[in-house]
């Protein structure tokens, strides 16, 4: 899953490329059903952590409402599978979203 979601939260050429395609080429020999699977959980996750960072992020002052390790910590939490370098990109990534409003 750290390789998808370190797919998912590319930029550039790649920016917000379909995970299934990602996951095809990563895991050619899996079945469809389960590149599908793991595809749509990976955006789930994707999706749950800028949402959350959104929900920490105090517009009137431009800055999260609690500590950046908070956030780094619920990410640990809920997705323990997590490397440390995708929470940090993950973290980076929400923060840049929370800025852009």
């Amino acid at each position: 899953m750290n390789l998808l979601y370190s797919k998912a939260l590319e930029f550039g050429e790649h920016w917000l490329r379909p995970l299934i395609e990602w996951a095809q080429e990563l895991w050619s020999d899996w079945d469809r059903e389960r590149q599908i699977e793991i595809s749509e959980y990976v955006k789930t996750v994707r999706s749950e952590i800028n949402e959350y960072i959104a929900s920490q992020y105090n517009y009137k002052i431009g800055a999260l409402s609690v500590p950046d390790e908070n956030v780094k910590k619920w990410i640990k939490q809920n997705y323990p599978w997590m490397t440390e370098e995708n929470i940090i990109r993950g973290f980076s990534q929400g923060m840049y979203y929370a800025w852009r409003g």
